[in-house]
């Protein structure tokens, strides 16, 4: 349905709609396909679906487990840009930090999170090792 054989990618997705997209996100998230997830992200605005706060949750989330932490940064500023920000992907995006061992940026997004007035929740600092979170002082 997505990728027919007709090679006319998204055929049948002319009247989608937001859980559409993100159904078809969320499974590419699951199979580490980062770049079939962007190519449907990329296809929702044309076709005038709105992403919601689950597009870039997946999104990110698609990013992460296929290595490319930087695209994932960049979800996240689109993302917060758009006040869609929730501490879910917050926690996704120090993930994709972690898992390429970026901790100077997952450690600047867990500082940033009360400037955004996010709460730090236990979930995000866990994706923090202990000896990067000694100086911490936690309000």
């Amino acid at each position: 349905l997505l990728f027919g054989g007709d090679k006319k990618p998204f055929k049948g997705l002319s009247k989608a709609t937001p859980t559409t997209f993100n159904s078809a996100i969320s499974a590419c998230e699951k199979g580490c396909k980062c770049e079939q997830a962007m190519h449907l992200f990329n296809a929702m605005a044309p076709r005038k679906v709105e992403s919601t706060t689950i597009t870039f949750s997946a999104l990110i989330s698609a990013c992460e487990k296929s290595g490319k932490w930087n695209k994932a940064l960049q979800l996240f500023t689109v993302m917060t840009q758009n006040l869609m920000e929730s501490i879910l992907v917050t926690c996704i995006a120090i993930s994709a930090c972690q898992r390429s061992d970026q901790w100077g940026k997952a450690v600047a997004l867990l500082d940033a999170m009360p400037k955004r007035e996010v709460a730090r929740s236990l979930l995000a600092m866990r994706r923090v090792p202990a000896r990067k979170k000694a100086s911490w002082k936690i309000p």
